[in-house]
């Protein structure tokens, strides 16, 4: 379970992507002004495999499509949505980014609150209206290769 929370976290945005990013640290490091807003899953890939769908490595069942919002104040949530485009999961929480990693800090998954919160730092690049985050998780042990494109909206 929790395997699949990471991997579904990095993917909403996975989501995912969640480090230091309240409000008192993003006036200090300020987030990029070409990842705020909201963007869809689009592809993905585990070991250099394509994922057929995004239900495959989606929270909920019903999931057939997802997004991920990053928001100035440095706060992020991810949704997820059944084939009507209804929520039925979310996750939320904070995250730090630099030129080319992406902190992101897991403090709600599913309406209920994470204690410790769950982080990741992952590498990302933005070009024009695509956003692809890299990373390798560790999943019972052994180290997996994870790449997720986004399309902005």
């Amino acid at each position: 379970m929790k395997n699949r929370k990471r991997l579904a976290g990095l993917l909403a945005l996975s989501m995912i992507l969640l480090t230091l990013g309240c409000s008192d640290k993003s006036s200090t490091n300020p987030v990029p002004a070409e990842l705020v807003g909201t963007w869809w899953f689009l592809t993905a890939s585990f070991d250099g495999t394509p994922v057929a769908s995004y239900n495959e490595v989606a929270n909920d069942q019903d999931a057939v499509d997802g997004s991920v919002t990053f928001v100035t104040n440095g706060t992020w949530h991810g949704d997820e949505y059944d084939g009507s485009q209804t929520v039925v999961f979310t996750q939320s929480g904070t995250f730090f980014a630099t030129a080319d990693s992406l902190t992101l800090i897991l403090t709600m998954f599913g309406g209920i609150p994470q204690n410790p919160p769950d982080t990741d730092k992952v590498a990302y690049a933005i070009a024009g209206d695509l956003f692809t985050i890299t990373s390798t998780e560790e999943i019972m042990g052994t180290p997996h290769d994870l790449l997720v494109t986004y399309e902005k909206e």
